[in-house]
Protein backbone atom coordinates (compact mmCIF):
# COMPACT_ATOMS: atom_id res chain seq x y z
CA UNK A 1 0.00 0.00 0.00
CA UNK A 2 2.83 2.40 0.85
CA UNK A 3 4.31 1.98 -2.64
CA UNK A 4 1.00 3.10 -4.22
CA UNK A 5 0.86 6.18 -2.00
CA UNK A 6 4.48 7.04 -2.76
CA UNK A 7 3.95 6.53 -6.51
CA UNK A 8 0.93 8.86 -6.33
CA UNK A 9 2.89 11.54 -4.45
CA UNK A 10 5.75 11.10 -6.91
CA UNK A 11 3.40 11.60 -9.86
CA UNK A 12 1.94 14.90 -8.64
CA UNK A 13 5.31 16.59 -8.16
CA UNK A 14 6.58 18.87 -10.96
CA UNK A 15 8.26 16.82 -13.70
CA UNK A 16 11.65 18.52 -13.72
CA UNK A 17 11.87 19.79 -10.14
CA UNK A 18 11.95 18.42 -6.58
CA UNK A 19 14.48 15.72 -7.45
CA UNK A 20 15.71 15.42 -3.84
CA UNK A 21 12.14 14.86 -2.60
CA UNK A 22 11.53 12.26 -5.33
CA UNK A 23 14.74 10.46 -4.33
CA UNK A 24 13.61 10.51 -0.71
CA UNK A 25 10.22 9.01 -1.65
CA UNK A 26 11.87 6.26 -3.70
CA UNK A 27 14.19 5.44 -0.79
CA UNK A 28 11.08 5.08 1.40
CA UNK A 29 9.92 2.40 -1.05
CA UNK A 30 13.16 0.53 -0.31
CA UNK A 31 14.98 1.38 -3.53
CA UNK A 32 18.69 2.22 -3.64
CA UNK A 33 18.93 5.77 -4.97
CA UNK A 34 22.31 7.46 -5.50
CA UNK A 35 23.24 11.10 -5.09
CA UNK A 36 22.09 13.75 -7.60
CA UNK A 37 19.62 11.36 -9.26
CA UNK A 38 17.06 13.07 -11.50
CA UNK A 39 13.89 11.15 -12.26
CA UNK A 40 11.00 13.05 -13.80
CA UNK A 41 7.57 12.64 -12.21
CA UNK A 42 5.93 10.83 -15.14
CA UNK A 43 8.31 7.87 -14.75
CA UNK A 44 6.52 4.74 -13.50
CA UNK A 45 8.51 2.30 -11.38
CA UNK A 46 6.56 -0.93 -10.95
CA UNK A 47 9.12 -3.41 -9.71
CA UNK A 48 10.20 -4.86 -6.38
CA UNK A 49 13.96 -4.24 -6.57
CA UNK A 50 15.40 -1.10 -8.15
CA UNK A 51 18.71 0.69 -7.84
CA UNK A 52 20.16 3.73 -9.59
CA UNK A 53 23.64 5.21 -9.22
CA UNK A 54 24.87 8.75 -8.67
CA UNK A 55 24.27 11.47 -11.30
CA UNK A 56 21.84 9.43 -13.38
CA UNK A 57 18.75 10.72 -15.20
CA UNK A 58 15.50 9.05 -16.31
CA UNK A 59 13.35 10.95 -18.82
CA UNK A 60 9.65 11.52 -19.30
CA UNK A 61 7.14 8.67 -19.40
CA UNK A 62 9.67 5.89 -18.96
CA UNK A 63 8.28 2.61 -17.60
CA UNK A 64 10.39 0.42 -15.33
CA UNK A 65 8.46 -2.75 -14.59
CA UNK A 66 8.81 -6.41 -13.87
CA UNK A 67 8.64 -8.56 -10.81
CA UNK A 68 11.13 -9.87 -8.29
CA UNK A 69 14.35 -9.41 -10.27
CA UNK A 70 16.65 -6.45 -9.73
CA UNK A 71 16.69 -3.61 -12.24
CA UNK A 72 20.01 -1.85 -11.69
CA UNK A 73 20.98 1.40 -13.40
CA UNK A 74 24.58 2.48 -12.91
CA UNK A 75 26.03 5.91 -12.23
CA UNK A 76 26.18 8.70 -14.85
CA UNK A 77 23.49 7.01 -16.95
CA UNK A 78 21.10 9.03 -19.12
CA UNK A 79 17.81 7.44 -20.15
CA UNK A 80 15.78 9.48 -22.65
CA UNK A 81 11.96 9.76 -22.66
CA UNK A 82 9.47 6.97 -23.26
CA UNK A 83 11.75 4.01 -22.67
CA UNK A 84 10.51 0.66 -21.38
CA UNK A 85 12.72 -1.42 -19.10
CA UNK A 86 10.86 -4.67 -18.49
CA UNK A 87 12.28 -7.48 -16.32
CA UNK A 88 9.20 -9.71 -16.53
CA UNK A 89 8.65 -12.36 -19.17
CA UNK A 90 7.15 -15.83 -19.53
CA UNK A 91 8.34 -19.35 -20.14
CA UNK A 92 7.08 -20.64 -23.48
CA UNK A 93 4.07 -22.89 -23.00
CA UNK A 94 2.38 -25.37 -25.29
CA UNK A 95 0.22 -24.38 -28.26
CA UNK A 96 -2.87 -23.90 -26.09
CA UNK A 97 -1.20 -21.15 -24.01
CA UNK A 98 2.20 -19.89 -25.21
CA UNK A 99 2.72 -17.35 -22.39
CA UNK A 100 3.24 -19.96 -19.68
CA UNK A 101 4.74 -19.43 -16.21
CA UNK A 102 5.74 -15.82 -15.50
CA UNK A 103 9.38 -15.19 -14.60
CA UNK A 104 11.47 -12.14 -13.83
CA UNK A 105 15.08 -11.69 -14.94
CA UNK A 106 17.62 -9.10 -13.80
CA UNK A 107 18.48 -6.08 -15.96
CA UNK A 108 21.78 -4.24 -15.52
CA UNK A 109 22.59 -0.93 -17.24
CA UNK A 110 26.28 -0.10 -16.81
CA UNK A 111 27.89 3.15 -15.71
CA UNK A 112 28.07 6.00 -18.22
CA UNK A 113 25.53 4.48 -20.60
CA UNK A 114 23.20 6.57 -22.76
CA UNK A 115 19.81 5.08 -23.70
CA UNK A 116 18.00 6.85 -26.56
CA UNK A 117 14.28 7.71 -26.61
CA UNK A 118 11.66 5.01 -27.15
CA UNK A 119 14.08 2.19 -26.45
CA UNK A 120 12.85 -1.11 -25.01
CA UNK A 121 15.15 -3.18 -22.81
CA UNK A 122 13.95 -6.72 -22.11
CA UNK A 123 14.42 -9.19 -19.25
CA UNK A 124 17.84 -10.70 -18.61
CA UNK A 125 19.84 -8.03 -20.47
CA UNK A 126 23.12 -6.50 -19.32
CA UNK A 127 24.32 -3.34 -21.06
CA UNK A 128 28.03 -2.73 -20.50
CA UNK A 129 29.61 0.48 -19.24
CA UNK A 130 29.87 3.45 -21.60
CA UNK A 131 27.57 2.09 -24.28
CA UNK A 132 25.04 3.98 -26.37
CA UNK A 133 21.69 2.51 -27.38
CA UNK A 134 20.20 4.47 -30.30
CA UNK A 135 16.64 5.78 -30.12
CA UNK A 136 13.91 3.31 -30.99
CA UNK A 137 16.03 0.22 -30.37
CA UNK A 138 14.93 -3.09 -28.90
CA UNK A 139 17.60 -4.59 -26.63
CA UNK A 140 16.98 -8.31 -26.19
CA UNK A 141 20.58 -9.47 -25.78
CA UNK A 142 23.63 -8.37 -23.80
CA UNK A 143 25.76 -5.47 -25.01
CA UNK A 144 29.46 -5.26 -24.21
CA UNK A 145 31.02 -2.09 -22.78
CA UNK A 146 31.72 0.86 -25.09
CA UNK A 147 29.57 -0.10 -28.07
CA UNK A 148 27.02 1.84 -30.08
CA UNK A 149 24.00 -0.33 -30.92
CA UNK A 150 20.83 0.40 -32.88
CA UNK A 151 17.83 -1.30 -34.42
CA UNK A 152 15.13 -3.85 -33.80
CA UNK A 153 16.65 -5.99 -32.50
CA UNK A 154 19.66 -3.88 -31.47
CA UNK A 155 22.84 -4.71 -33.38
CA UNK A 156 26.37 -3.40 -32.99
CA UNK A 157 27.05 -0.34 -35.14
CA UNK A 158 30.59 0.30 -33.94
CA UNK A 159 33.03 0.15 -31.04
CA UNK A 160 33.29 3.46 -29.17
CA UNK A 161 36.59 5.04 -28.12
Amino acid sequence: MISYIIQFLFSILPDSHCFNLKSFLLRLRGFEIGKNVRIVSSVKIKTKYFSIGDNSFIGYETLIAGGDALIKIGKNVDIAPRCAIISGTHEIGDSTHRADQGVSKEIIIGDGTWIGANTTILAGVTIGNGSIVAAGSLVNDNIESDFLVAGVPARVIRKLP
